[in-house]
């Protein structure tokens, strides 16, 4: 397997993460509020999908 089940559920994580917070106008993370809520759903959701293309790329690129 190229992607370990681990790397698939923190990417998916994320994912979810950013796509649930991109309507929000607050974001909050036990009662603390995150400044930038946009920005930081923003950087969820891209962190979540390199997460997941990169170990890919880079395990593919290995076997050449």
């Amino acid at each position: 397997m190229k992607i370990k089940p681990a790397e698939i559920v923190m990417g998916i994580i994320l994912v979810s993460m950013g796509m649930m917070g991109i309507g929000e106008k607050e974001l909050f993370h036990y009662d603390v509020p995150i400044p930038y809520p946009k920005v930081f759903s923003a950087a969820c959701l891209i962190a979540g999908i390199v997460w997941l293309v990169v170990p890919w790329f880079l395990r593919s690129r290995e076997k050449r």
